[in-house]
């Protein structure tokens, strides 16, 4: 099968630079995009980019061929040239909490899932914690690993490698690939550059939450605790929100029908009935 699109634009069946280059600019897309014909693992390459400083982040490492691809636990990734998407993004976290941090995969996955689906005309899906599927199939997968820098968060590389084209089956492997899940002819930069700016812009939403929130500062700081220490405050919650595994309490606390929220808006006369015995409001 050829690769192309249906928009006029000449077929490129290999990943190129200026094309992808090409694509983000159109987009809007600010990534600083750094290109190999063949590297050992683009996650490595955005690694080394953050210890030497060679590169600031944002930026984004894409490779036509890797050599030395790996996805979690590990595990080998293959590709072949004109048949994968790898790549991988990296990230400032600079002023991003611990929380927000942690849920920046499962929110690119959503990004990259929804771009890829527009793009091809597939039902791309999300299985979790990381892989792309589609038909029942895997797509893809995707790598976030966050770097720490004097006790604080500091960088963070996303990598993402993609099926395109067909890729033929292995043992304990049931793949697939976008050209063939879509529903239209679809060009391999435009998909490449499509990863990209769904990863950047879910870092961008990621960044417009409330890292100072109330309740972030307060999960920030129980994360900060020994592990045995963790372990303890989460029995002692359990043990204080034991009431809530009775049903009847559940159903009970489910609605408000006092309003409380409105407390202190106007002058409320607020009757309260309760034990004796109970000291808790004392």
């Amino acid at each position: 099968m050829e690769f192309g699109s249906d928009n006029g634009r000449p077929s490129r069946p290999r990943l190129e630079k200026d094309a992808v280059a090409g694509f983000l600019r159109a987009w809007g897309c600010g990534a600083n995009l750094k290109f190999y014909e063949k590297a050992d693992s683009t996650n490595l390459r955005a690694l080394e980019f953050f210890k030497t400083g060679e590169v600031k982040a944002p930026f984004a490492v894409v490779a036509a061929r890797q050599s030395a691809g790996r996805g979690r636990f590990g595990r080998v990734w293959r590709d072949a040239e004109g048949k994968s998407i790898c790549l991988t993004c990296g990230f400032d976290l600079s002023g991003v909490s611990h929380v927000a941090a942690e849920k920046f995969s499962i929110l690119a996955g959503c990004f990259i899932a929804r771009a890829l689906a527009n793009l091809s005309g597939a039902d791309v899906k999300i299985k979790w914690p990381n892989d792309l599927y589609c038909g029942g199939k895997k797509l893809g997968g995707m790598i976030g690993e966050s770097v720490l820098k004097g006790g604080k968060l500091a960088f963070m590389y996303f990598g993402v490698g993609v099926n395109f084209g067909k890729i033929e089956a292995f043992e304990g492997g049931n793949p697939t690939s976008l050209s063939e899940c879509a529903s239209r002819q679809i060009e391999i930069n435009e998909a490449c550059a499509a990863v990209i700016n769904s990863a950047f812009a879910a870092f961008e939403a990621l960044k417009k939450k409330k890292p100072d929130h109330f309740a972030v500062r307060q999960y920030a700081k129980f994360k900060l605790a020994a592990g045995k220490t963790l372990k303890s405050i989460l029995v002692s919650a359990g043990a204080r929100l034991a009431p809530f595994d009775i049903q009847e309490v559940r159903e009970i606390t489910m609605y408000d029908e006092l309003e409380l929220d409105t407390l202190g808006d106007r002058k409320t006369a607020l009757f309260l009935m309760m034990s004796d015995t109970d000291g808790s409001f004392n």
